[in-house]
């Protein structure tokens, strides 16, 4: 008798997809190089050090936010797995 069902699949696909959105997020440093140029191009001292400040800071932030999805998406994993082994403990007539 089954007393809990879980959408271990379902949460193995959730997981990649926040691996696939966290990769599309990343900003790398290649990234913040392109970007150089624009941003001297803005030609007022100043402004260029406000610009580059906000990229390096939001870079940052959002390197944070990457980190975290992909942690988020080793734990569902993690869950994911630890259920399949247990139901199929439980099949074997070890675990229930």
């Amino acid at each position: 008798m089954t007393m809990i069902s879980v959408d271990t699949v379902g949460m193995q696909r959730l997981a990649e997809r926040i691996r696939e959105a966290a990769a599309q997020a990343g900003l790398g440093p290649d990234d913040r190089e392109s970007l150089q140029p624009m941003v001297a191009a803005l030609a007022a001292p100043a402004l260029v050090h406000a610009v580059g400040t906000f990229i390096e800071r939001w870079g940052a932030t959002l390197g944070d936010l990457v980190d975290d999805a992909h942690r988020l998406a080793d734990a569902i994993d993690l869950v994911a797995r630890t259920y399949q082994d247990a139901d199929a403990l439980t099949e074997r007539g070890i675990l229930g």
